[in-house]
């Protein structure tokens, strides 16, 4: 039996509940942290499926779209399978993480892994250039590196973002099933 104020309950079954027409919106446990809870909050959470095999990229010193073909989390069907886009569905700020794991087969290999907005590598930052990460500069033939990448960014609804790995010395491999790709609202 919960406190009804307006249309939001209170309980005390694991700390402190609030639901609203029967869903969780807020949850205080019971060291007294806060948890903001909301089943509708944008957010998806895409990866590789299907048996461990490497992706080889279309050419040596190119920007190669990844395209993650599973979901575990997509909130409101935001991320697309099939083109590898997260498409903003309200304005806000968003945050945007992605990992490949990656495989240089020259030496001298390395990879620039980067967010693309509207198809281009510089839209919606504060400043000219987007964000320049380099991984795996100068490594042997045959080594394997990871491409993690956080950026924050501010979307418009109907902005799309997307992620890309620019491969030097290449073609090199990705391996789908070690990769992800998230994002979520944060308001």
């Amino acid at each position: 039996m919960g406190i009804d104020l307006a249309g939001t309950t209170l309980t005390s079954s694991a700390g402190l509940v609030a639901t609203y027409s029967g869903s969780q919106i807020m949850k205080m446990g019971s060291t007294g942290v806060l948890q903001r809870y909301n089943p509708g909050q944008p957010m998806f959470r895409a990866g590789g499926s299907g048996t461990a095999a490497w992706v080889v990229f279309a050419a040596a010193s190119t920007w190669d779209k990844v395209v993650f073909n599973a979901t575990n989390v997509n909130v409101g069907s935001c991320y697309n399978t099939s083109n590898g886009r997260f498409t903003a569905p309200v304005t806000g700020v968003y945050l945007m993480v992605a990992h490949t794991y990656y495989h240089g087969n020259t030496a001298g290999w390395y990879t620039h892994p980067m967010f693309w907005v509207n198809g281009s590598s510089n839209a919606r930052r504060p400043s000219a250039g987007a964000q320049h990460r380099m991984r795996g500069h100068g490594s042997a033939s045959g080594y394997e590196e990871d491409t993690d990448s956080l950026e924050i960014i501010s979307l418009i609804a109907g902005d799309y973002v997307e992620f890309y790995n620019y491969g030097g010395g290449g073609p090199n491999q990705w391996l789908p099933q070690y990769s992800r790709y998230e994002g979520y609202l944060l308001g």
